[in-house]
């Protein structure tokens, strides 16, 4: 069996990333107390290792394994996990990092972290930095969001297909409108909302964060333009846009209630099927 010693250096030194990567592991298990400082010196490692999970697999970089690791141990505190978060925020190009996501998912609206999290957007392009920066509700930050509403066809051919090259972050701005309803966005939603329409192929990610943004108004316009949404689907792609469509926002409405009960009539008018509403209310309380 390994020494820890010997650990330290695999983690550090050796040629194949997996070896690299199950060293760190079996430190944090032995909460070895160089942990953190190996951990801050590999957060540039991007060597590419399989995980697995029960059934599933799938592909990460060291740098994130690492982190993960970290954080799932049971050996570090609230404290120290608070620092480490710290650390990685204003640790600059971390993109390859997962963790990044969950901090600026979390991240309070407080202005020490405004400058670093609108650099993350700005100029380490990470399209994540959008939900922080709407907690802010700041008005320069509207153009930003909009734009990137409108990057909605980018990385995709006329049916939708994904052409596999860079997407834009119009995903992530609606997760930015859910969190701040702005009257400014509607029209980045509409063109957002016409162009979907058309499609052939559908993003169900994209489709549920228009319904969540739009029911995050809560007013009479919302509601009509999702009754409009849903009328224009009708008929198109053989069915399939409809169908489609209306199943996603039966989902968010049913999700998202009491707060979107608003919108509840509308599963009745356009009969959406397999839904009984009534049943489903007394289900609530």
């Amino acid at each position: 069996m390994a020494t820890n010693d010997e650990l330290v250096e695999i983690a550090q030194l050796h040629p194949h990333a997996e070896a690299r990567a199950c060293a760190f592991s079996l430190l944090v298990d032995r909460n070895d107390k160089r942990c953190k400082d190996l951990l801050l010196a590999t957060l540039r490692d991007t060597s590419m290792v399989m995980c697995r999970a029960y059934d599933m697999l799938w592909n990460d970089c060291v740098c994130s394994y690492n982190v993960d690791v970290m954080f799932n141990s049971k050996n570090l505190t609230e404290s120290e996990k608070e620092e480490l978060d710290s650390v990685l925020l204003f640790t600059p190009n971390l993109w390859s990092i997962s963790r990044i996501g969950d901090i600026l998912r979390h991240l309070p609206a407080e202005e020490k972290y405004y400058d670093r999290v609108r650099d993350i957007y700005c100029n380490e392009q990470n399209t994540l930095a959008l939900m922080a920066l709407a907690n802010y509700r700041l008005d320069a930050d509207k153009p930003l969001i909009i734009k990137a509403l409108m990057e909605f066809s980018k990385g995709y051919d006329k049916l939708h297909r994904s052409t596999k090259g860079e997407t834009g972050g119009t995903n992530q701005a609606l997760a930015a409108v859910r969190r701040w309803p702005d009257a400014d966005f509607m029209p980045a939603l509409i063109k957002l909302r016409d162009y979907e329409l058309k499609a052939k192929y559908y993003d169900y990610s994209r489709i549920r964060l228009f319904y969540d943004a739009l029911m995050a108004y809560d007013d009479q316009r919302s509601y009509d333009i999702i009754d409009e949404t849903l009328s224009k689907a009708e008929g198109r792609n053989n069915g399939y846009t409809f169908e489609f469509h209306s199943k996603i926002f039966k989902a968010a409405v049913l999700d998202g209630w009491p707060k979107t009960q608003r919108y509840m009539p509308l599963i009745e008018k356009h009969q959406l099927q397999d839904v009984d509403v009534e049943m489903w209310q007394r289900s609530r309380g």
